[in-house]
């Protein structure tokens, strides 16, 4: 006869009472031995049983997903910066490739975008009737019928007419060999002026280095520029000096633009 709370002997489970036998492994009362009423630990072959709720459960990390959040929106700000920079980089391309291949305007052209020139004052020479536009600034030196002598704001310049038709080159050879030596000294051709003109009429150019003596001996680095031109038996010429400036300009000359105002707007009688 079962014990009432009784275990197998043999393998721990707990007996039915009246059993004669142990349900799970079979084996006989003989082997049955009473226990208290709390039962015995189980074999060391059956782990043990834990509540499902047990087990620990992750918790999210704020941290990370702070972390992860600020990583998405630097990547962000990085992808959109490269976009920008990317968009910038094709517009500064594309308006290098149309102005390289813009095409110069020669014909009914609009006005062109540049420093804006003083007031003007006008020359007309009573022998040869051809007239010179110049800076109203400028103060004139000399003038008579044939001959315009100024001093400009950085050094000087001259309009000089004559009667005569000698090759261009001859007659600046023959202006800057008149130039007087003691004033100036070294003289030395630099480059030739591209498209000199008077007007409307071709001519040629030269642009020269010297060193010029003041008055008071002290030397001074200029450049000048001698530009003729003849038309109808007259030829013109027209000179420009102005302390050297190499730095900031290729000719040397920082009134250049000033001096070629008065080959433009040159007419001839």
């Amino acid at each position: 006869m079962a014990v009432q709370g009784a275990f197998c002997g043999n393998c721990g489970a707990p007996l039915v009472p009246g059993a004669t036998f142990c349900g799970r492994c079979g084996a006989p009362l003989g082997f049955v031995r009473a226990q208290a009423a709390v039962a015995p630990p189980p074999p060391a072959s059956y782990p043990p049983q834990y509540p499902a709720y047990a087990y620990p459960r992750a918790q999210p990390a704020q941290g990370r997903l702070v972390r992860s959040h600020t990583t998405q929106i630097a990547v962000a700000m990085g992808l959109i910066f490269l976009l920008v920079l990317g968009a910038a980089l094709v517009s500064v391309a594309a308006l290098l490739n149309n102005t390289a291949s813009h095409t110069p305007c020669t014909q009914n052209c609009g006005p062109k975008i540049g420093t804006a020139l003083p007031s003007s004052a006008t020359y007309t020479s009573s022998t040869y009737g051809y007239e010179v536009d110049y800076d109203s600034g400028w103060t004139v030196e000399k003038k008579t019928g044939s001959e315009l002598d100024l001093s400009t704001d950085a050094g000087g310049a001259a309009v000089i007419g004559q009667k005569g038709s000698q090759p261009l080159d001859q007659v600046i050879n023959d202006f800057v060999a008149n130039l007087p030596s003691a004033t100036y000294q070294d003289v030395k051709p630099v480059m030739e002026v591209k498209g000199a003109h008077l007007g409307d009429q071709n001519g040629a150019g030269m642009i020269y280095a010297a060193n010029y003596i003041a008055s008071n001996g002290s030397a001074v680095k200029v450049r000048f520029a001698v530009i003729a031109a003849t038309k109808n038996g007259v030829t013109v010429v027209l000179f420009g000096l102005n302390e050297a400036d190499t730095k900031d300009f290729a000719s040397g000359i920082p009134e250049g633009q000033k001096f070629d105002y008065m080959c433009t707007e040159f007419r001839w009688g």
